[in-house]
């Protein structure tokens, strides 16, 4: 679910399909469902993980650059020791 400030802000620029594009200019075509004024990211998202070779941990940060587009990139994760 994308949070309800964005929407509020830019949910009408988002129609049918959010298009997820990495630093390597690699294209994920995501579906997009609105919902009672919330909108998700629903078909399509898995081929990150499988892309990525995501199991648990590492984080996709989306930023928003306009027309339904998101440049996205893969963060993994950082443990905290004592």
């Amino acid at each position: 679910m994308l949070p309800p400030m964005f929407v509020a802000d830019f949910g009408n620029e988002i129609n049918y399909y959010a298009t997820l594009i990495d630093p390597n200019n690699n294209q994920f075509d995501v579906a997009v469902e609105k919902v009672h004024g919330s909108i998700y990211l629903t078909k399509g998202r898995y081929a990150l993980r499988d892309f990525y070779d995501i199991c648990f941990g590492p984080w996709i940060i989306m930023v928003y650059v306009g027309l339904g587009q998101f440049q996205i990139t893969k963060k993994d994760c950082f443990y905290w020791t004592k």
